[in-house]
Order: C-alpha cells, then structure tokens, then sequence
C-alpha cells in the first residue's frame, strides 16, 4: 500500500491514477505509432478514450470508490483493447519489430487489469498477485515499451545513416556526372579551339598555313637557329605567269593550280619541323629549319621538277605550270636578322624571274653576282 495508514487515500490514488494511465497511455500509443499520419480515425479514438480516462479520474474526486473502481477497470480494459486494436492494425501495415515489442507490451499490462478487474468483479480470488496484478504488468510493460523504444531508435538510426549514404551516393553520382560534363564540354572546348587556331592559321583555299601563321613561325625558328648556332633555309616560290594563266584560262582555273601547286609542295616537304605557307597571291614560302643551303637545294629543286611534269586536267584541257624559286640559308650571326633573310630569299626569286624562270637560284647560283664581278673587273682594267 502507499499510504498503509489512510486506506481511503490509496484508494483514491489508485482510482485517480487508472484514469491518467489511460490518459498517458492514450497519447504514448500515438506518438509511438503515429497514427496521427498514418490512421488519423485510430489517433482521434485513442485520444477519444484517453479524454475519458481524464474525465474518469476527476469524477473519483467525488464518487464513491466502490462505483469509480469498476468503471475504471472497465474502462482500462476498453482501452487496452483500443490500443492492441490500434498496435496490431499498424503491425499489419508495417511489420516493425518495435510494433510487436509493443503488442506484447499492452498484452501483458491487459493480463494484468484482467486479472485485476476479475478479483474485483468477484470472478477471481483477492490476494496479492490479483491485487497487485496491474502494476505487475505495468512494470512488464515498461520494459518491453523500452526495449520497443531502443529498438525504433536504432532502426530509424540505421535510416538515417542509409538515407544519407543513399544522399551521399546520389551526390558522389551528381558530381561524377557533373566532372564528366565538365571534362567533356572541356574537350569539346578544346576541340573547338583547335578548330578556330587551325583554321585562324589555314589558308582557306589551298589548305596549308597561312601568311599570318609564317610571320610567327619564321621568326621564332630563326631565333631558335640563332640559339642554338644551326642552319635555317628558307624558299619563296611564285608560279610563273599567274597572271596570264587567271586570263587565259579564268579565275577558277587559277585556285585550281593554286591547290595542286600547294598538295604538290606538300608531298616534297614532310618534316614536321619544317612548314609551308601560302605568302599570298601565288606565292608560297617553305621553312626549313635544321637545313644548309645544299639539302635546302635538294628539296627546292625537287618541288620545282615535280611541278613541271604535272599536267592540270580542266575543262577537258591540261594545263602545266611553272615555279621560280628563290632560296636563302645561313647560321644566323645575330638575334633578330629574320627580315634580312627574307630579304634575300626574295632577291633571289626575282632573279630567277628576271633569268628565264623556272628555276631555283641562290647564293652559288646567282648570276648576277657574276655580272657585277665582271663589271667590276672591266671597270678595273680600264
């Protein structure tokens, strides 16, 4: 007993306090089974039934103990029949371990206000295990309400730790996307640029490099040659009598030997070093880093051979151009001596024009250095 000296006052609290275990079971039932989001009906009963435990502990403030003890155990019994109604409703629904620790839980403290209320309705003998039988199963349930409880935090511990490697992996597979879309649009960009370089350094019509692209190679190869004390040749070529080709025959006829002319110096000139360019109009120049005068000879005068014996088919017509070329190759004896070179190679082209064309003139082939020796040398004997 509480109060073993005041038997009127544990009977009250033991009426009082069936009613606010009604009450308090009521709303754990909810809370632990949420039915206010999964069985709205079932949470407004249980609250329902749990109002009325309230209710019923009040009314024994002022009723008589042997009434209130009978409609407290009775209604104790309809509401642990709600919530094993309610408990196993959800354990249908979701097969929770935590759902059937708690079916077994308000089976026990059910026995127990069984046992009780029959000794009180005078089916089963008063003694100290009916008397005390729902608090017995009270305890009972506790521990299995706890270990219900232990085990929905752990399983929902266990969610959330699944949710957020579900979450991470989505994120790491998002990234993983989003680095490859990167890489991707990266090569797509550099692709592009390629392309735009390429084509920034392309002469349109005949496909090899354009003047833009030699005024940037040749000087940084000659300064390479400068450095590092090597030969650099370099050839300026112009197809002879253009300009009565493009008259005779037409503008369209002339970008035709313009291409054939530039795939033909192509095939000659294989070196990935070495570079040919279109100067402009019909002239095109060839860079031969590495290269003295004599192999520098070689491959002009190979050029001009091979394209003398192409025969140009258009129009049901062949048609067959000439080259003159004019070649110039040294060690460069100072940094930035580019311009002098070019000079020189373009001296000697248009000596090669002035001397018959078709042909590739440089320092020891020149002619003219042989008229102005022996000019010099009749000015001496007079």
């Amino acid at each position: 007993l509480l109060w073993p000296n005041s038997p009127a006052i544990h009977q009250l609290s033991v009426v009082f306090l069936i009613g606010t275990t009604i009450c308090a079971a009521g709303l754990f039932t909810t809370s632990f089974l949420r039915l206010k989001e999964v069985r709205p009906d079932l949470h407004r009963i249980v609250i329902t039934v749990g109002m009325i435990g309230l209710l019923q502990s009040v009314m024994s403030l002022f009723l008589s103990y042997a009434i209130m003890i009978r409609v407290g155990a009775g209604l104790a019994i309809f509401a642990a029949a709600i919530a094993m109604f309610s408990t196993m409703q959800e354990w249908f629904r979701s097969r929770r371990r935590e759902v059937m620790m708690f079916i077994i839980a308000w089976t026990t403290v059910l026995i127990g206000f069984l046992l009780y209320s029959g000794q009180k309705f005078g089916l089963l003998p008063v003694n100290a295990f009916t008397e005390h039988a729902i608090e017995i199963g009270a305890v009972l349930e506790a521990l299995l309400l706890a270990l219900g409880l232990a085990d929905r935090i752990n399983s929902e511990r266990k969610a959330r730790i699944a949710t957020q490697e579900r979450m991470l992996e989505v994120q790491l597979k998002a990234n993983q996307e989003l680095d490859n879309k990167v890489r991707e649009r990266t090569e797509e960009l550099e692709i592009m640029n390629d392309q735009l370089h390429t084509t920034s350094v392309t002469d349109s019509l005949t496909q090899v490099k354009n003047r833009h692209y030699f005024d940037k190679k040749f000087p940084a190869e000659y300064r390479r040659a400068y450095r590092e004390k090597s030969w650099i040749s370099l050839l300026i070529l112009d197809i002879d009598h253009f300009k009565q080709f493009n008259d005779n025959h037409g503008h369209q006829a002339g970008d035709e030997v313009l291409k054939v002319v530039a795939s033909a110096i192509q095939d000659v000139v294989k070196r990935p070093s070495d570079a040919v360019s279109r100067y402009g109009g019909e002239e095109f120049t060839v860079l031969l880093p590495n290269t003295p005068k004599e192999g520098a000879y070689q491959v002009a005068e190979r050029i001009r051979e091979g394209i003398e014996k192409i025969n140009i088919e258009w129009q049901e017509q062949e048609l067959s151009v000439t080259l003159s070329i004019g070649l110039a190759s040294c060690i460069p004896p100072y940094y930035q001596g580019e311009t002098t070179l070019l000079k020189q190679a373009d001296d000697f082209l248009y000596v090669a024009k002035d001397h018959g064309r078709n042909q590739v003139i440089y320092e020891d082939n020149d002619p003219t250095a042989n008229e102005t020796l022996s000019s010099t040398t009749g000015q001496q004997t007079e």
